[in-house]
């Protein structure tokens, strides 16, 4: 599980500006090298996903897989796009593995 210290806070999205962008078919993610404070954060909209019970899940799933790649050296913003209710937990992990190694070398 993500630690609250590595979720980016409201000032933290205010800060992050200019941010780098990788994209594949079920995800987008916005990265920098964090200024101030980084951190790790999910969006996944009620287009994306209806319920919120569902949206809830999805979060703690991808919060899962970033955990290890999460630091305050960088910022990560990772967007769901549609398609992403009906993927099993090991292709979302494999996926976002991919955009991350790509992002993170």
């Amino acid at each position: 599980m993500l630690p609250r210290t590595l979720r980016l806070t409201r000032q933290g999205f205010a800060s992050a500006k200019n941010l780098r962008r990788a994209t594949s078919t079920h995800f987008s993610i916005s990265y920098q090298k964090a200024v101030l404070d980084g951190g790790s954060a999910v969006i996944v909209s009620k287009k994306t996903i209806k319920s919120s019970v569902g949206r809830h899940t999805f979060k703690r799933r991808v919060r899962a897989i970033l955990a290890p790649h999460s630091t305050k050296n960088v910022t990560l913003i990772v967007y769901a796009r549609a398609g992403v209710e009906t993927l099993p937990f090991p292709k979302i992990k494999n996926e976002l593995l991919e955009l991350l190694q790509s992002i993170l070398g």
